[in-house]
């Protein structure tokens, strides 16, 4: 799809823990900030 449409970048973000709850909701520029969101639920 994102080719089809030339996205070329993502920065809506929604983050989900491990039984589907919505943990994060947001946008997240260029993906900064995204690896330490990820961090507080992989520990």
């Amino acid at each position: 799809m994102w080719k089809r449409f030339e996205i070329i970048q993502q920065s809506n973000y929604v983050i989900l823990d491990r039984t589907g709850k919505t943990v994060y909701e947001g946008v997240l520029p260029g993906g900064k900030g995204l690896a330490e969101k990820l961090a507080t639920l992989t520990g």
